[in-house]
């Protein structure tokens, strides 16, 4: 974690396939999975990217890939220097 001017910046990356340009479109929606993870042991249920970007939005955080690397995959998560009180718009924004 780094802290930026922004607050604080979690980079989270790994060395895999990375995203084509269509799935980089639709990560972050609901029950979305790539057509390449068919080809995966485990199968996932579409949700983990789209519950983190909800639970980052709900808290005033913001959730993105990292569009210039050319392996693999980087999320940055940026954290607000101040995390602000999730309760009333999380509850009126449920998953």
């Amino acid at each position: 974690m780094e802290r930026t001017a922004e607050g604080f910046e979690l980079v989270v990356q790994d060395r895999g396939l990375g995203f084509t340009e269509e799935e980089r479109e639709n990560l972050f929606q609901v029950f979305y999975k790539s057509p390449r993870s068919a080809k995966r042991e485990k199968e996932g249920s579409g949700l983990g990217l789209y519950i983190v970007q909800a639970l980052a939005q709900a808290q005033g955080a913001r959730l993105h890939l990292d569009h210039e690397i050319t392996e693999g995959a980087a999320f940055h998560l940026i954290l607000p220097p101040a995390l602000k009180d999730s309760r009333s718009s999380f509850s009126q924004n449920p998953l």
